[in-house]
């Protein structure tokens, strides 16, 4: 018998006693604070004012999204024809999430997750996205409000675990998100670019959404050194523009910009979808096994031994090191750095940094992270942006916080980075006077607009607000094919060349006989030959709002390529000769984003999961996969990929229908007898006028 399965009716039947204390410290908040702080927003299943059951439904506008506002619009009227009281809400993207993801404002709302990371996703996300550890936060984590410790068990199973365990704790968060409905997975999009070959090559796959993409790309037309002057990309979203802090959840989704001003200690090899070392010269992953009531073992921690580059710097010349890694972690899991009354956790990369449990630096380029995590998940946590911690407590000192404070006596080299669960920080400081307000997610630090000093290939030249934002080849970055031959590391010595095709003669740091401890480090030193080469010296991301206007310019020769993905109705505005004859390229992926219903389990018949099962069959996926889309995605039943799907039951798997939640009707005509019948088998009451009662 499989036990970490939940049953789909009775998700919470798994024994208490093993379920990790972070669920159970998180379920104590959460009863204590129902309604994260805002109990005037409650609205009782049985008598809010009025005989009618209403909920608020939020999306982005046509300009901002327009698949979004599209099934929206197409839930809001089978909503209503089940006699729902429906009110849209529909706002700018960054009021958007901050309603969704701060505030926990709408009762239902509509949107794209922003998995990071190219097609190939890993489900790890879903811990960020479901513990309830997460639940009362504000930030990307759990903005459904989730608590449930049997799916808790689950995420941390399939985090800690490898192989068949792990696989078997995905399927049951699968089987959880389909039974239980936080959310409702509606498609998968199609990403569509627009290039122009005879302007720029050196794309592959299709895909142009990483950092990387955009060190591989080239002039066409090279001359001399083989770099170009600017490459013109048109970006559908001015927010960038306007905000260049990595850590705003309001200010961005995914965002390659981020990636190309930061660099992280690993990246996302898409040849072999792993993750490779970056700023990270080599690392040494080991995992320690933990036993198992049932007297197995499975691996519980895993400790990796970093080693940094050498050659690496930030935007203003100072060296990376260890303690700038430690500085991140620690910064990333409590912002006000102990400051505050309580802690403040970094509202972006939440799920990827509470695995990280201790964070000790052993020389200026070593250190070694602790992880509560196994050997297929741990080094997620390299994908955070390394941040210089001399910047940001600079920063930080603007707003009253002291970087010694609220840490007891810990040695100066040790970090830990759980705030609040473990006992490496303080509830309180010491003085009360010299707390700082620090609410999460919203406080300067995280959501204003700061100058962005990273390490990243590329540094901000210039930009204008909602016009354009200008970004100019970092010489200093070990990616960049002069920087070796021009510059020395740390030390004084020269480090390796690397031609102008992206392979290094020599990896920095390795010889031939360098090992890895246990591993030949050949998939090291293979990364490292493949590091692509920051060829163009300036990309100028010109602000675009309209995907036709987008594809019309670039088509026009008025720009080189389109960074963001367009909008699938606009497709049919590249000229087929265009298209035939070569001036255009299209490039194609399947996004690892996905379109979803997003239920605020917190707030009145939201918290209902009968509810939420009846409101999925509302939605025809089919219908808007071909009208909406045009074809341009697929639709979906879970979050992640087909081979994640369950081997037997429940049954994932779309096949013309979902198998959980089908939509009675077709054509997006919805079946409105059935469909009401839907809410009255499962005990809703509709009245003589046919609408849908509060009472249950």
């Amino acid at each position: 018998m499989n036990r970490n399965a939940l049953p789909p009716s009775s998700p919470s039947t798994l024994p208490d006693e093993r379920v990790s204390r972070r669920s159970v410290l998180a379920a104590a908040a959460v009863a204590a604070v129902p309604t994260s702080g805002c109990a005037t927003r409650v609205r009782s299943v049985v008598d809010d004012g009025g005989p009618q059951l209403s909920v608020t439904l939020g999306t982005v506008p046509t300009d901002d999204d327009r698949g979004a506002i599209r099934i929206a619009r197409h839930l809001e009227s089978t909503l209503e024809a089940v006699g729902i009281d429906v009110a849209l809400d529909v706002r700018q993207s960054s009021e958007f999430l901050e309603a969704v993801l701060l505030d926990h404002e709408f009762d239902l709302f509509v949107g794209r997750y922003p998995v990071d990371g190219g097609p190939d996703l890993d489900p790890d996300f879903l811990y960020g996205a479901l513990h309830s550890q997460f639940a009362t936060e504000a930030g990307r984590q759990n903005p459904f409000g989730v608590t449930d410790m049997a799916l808790d068990e689950a995420l941390e199973t399939q985090r800690r675990a490898d192989g068949r365990e792990r696989r078997a704790a995905v399927e049951s968060v699968l089987a959880y998100v389909a039974e239980r409905k936080p959310f409702e997975p509606i498609c998968r999009p199609i990403e569509h670019r627009l290039v122009r070959p005879e302007s720029i090559d050196g794309w592959s796959d299709g895909w142009l959404g990483t950092e990387l993409d955009y060190l591989g790309l080239d002039s066409a037309s090279t001359t001399g050194d083989g770099s170009t002057d600017r490459l013109h990309a048109l970006l559908l979203d001015s927010r960038p523009s306007r905000n260049c802090n990595p850590l705003s959840v309001t200010m961005r989704d995914r965002d390659v910009i981020v990636d190309l001003l930061y660099d992280s200690l690993g990246t996302i090899d898409r040849e072999t979808g792993t993750i490779r070392p970056w700023l990270a010269d080599r690392w040494e992953w080991e995992s320690k096994p933990e036993p198992n009531r049932d007297g197995t073992d499975s691996p519980r921690r895993t400790t990796a031994r970093i080693t940094l580059r050498e050659d690496a710097y930030f935007h203003d010349g100072e060296p990376i090191t260890a303690a700038d890694v430690a500085f991140t972690y620690r910064f990333l899991a409590d912002t006000a750095l102990g400051n505050a009354p309580v802690p403040s956790p970094a509202p972006r990369y939440r799920g990827r940094v509470a695995a990280v449990d201790d964070v000790e630096v052993r020389s200026e380029t070593e250190l070694s992270i602790t992880v509560d995590a196994g050997p297929e998940v741990a080094n997620r946590i390299a994908t955070v942006p390394i941040l210089p911690e001399h910047v940001w407590i600079e920063r930080l000192a603007e707003y009253g916080v002291d970087p010694d404070r609220g840490r007891e006596d810990e040695a100066d080299t040790t970090l830990d980075t759980d705030p609040g669960l473990d006992p490496g920080y303080e509830s309180e400081p010491d003085d009360e006077e010299a707390a700082v307000s620090a609410p999460q997610g919203r406080w300067g630090p995280v959501a204003g607009d700061v100058e962005p000093i990273g390490s990243g290939p590329y540094r901000l030249a210039d930009r204008a607000e909602r016009d354009s934002i200008t970004l100019e080849r970092y010489e200093g970055h070990f990616a960049v094919p002069s920087f070796p031959d021009e510059s020395a590391d740390r030390d004084g010595n020269t480090t390796a060349t690397i031609d102008e095709d992206g392979a290094n003669d020599e990896p920095h740091g390795r010889t031939e006989s360098d090992g890895n401890d246990g591993n030949d480090g050949s998939d090291e030193d293979a990364a490292h030959s493949r590091t692509p080469t920051a060829s163009i010296d300036e990309l100028y991301f010109d602000i675009d709002p309209s995907s036709a206007s987008a594809i019309q310019r670039t088509v026009a020769g008025d720009a080189d390529l389109t960074a963001s993905m367009l909008e699938a109705d606009a497709l049919d505005r590249i000229p087929a000769v265009a298209d035939a004859d070569g001036s255009v390229r299209r490039l194609e992926a399947r996004s690892p984003t996905f379109y979803y219903l997003g239920f605020n389990t917190r707030r009145g018949p939201v918290g209902n999961v009968h509810f939420r099962r009846a409101v999925a069959h509302l939605i025809d996926k089919a219908w808007i996969v071909d009208d909406v889309f045009h074809g341009e995605a697929d639709p979906i039943v879970t979050p992640v990929g087909e081979e994640w799907l369950p081997d037997s039951e429940p049954d994932l798997t779309w096949d013309g229908t979902d198998p959980v939640a089908p939509f009675p009707g077709e054509g997006g005509e919805l079946d409105v007898e059935a469909a009401r019948a839907l809410f009255e088998d499962r005990g809703f009451q509709y009245d003589e006028d046919g609408r849908l009662l509060r009472r249950y």
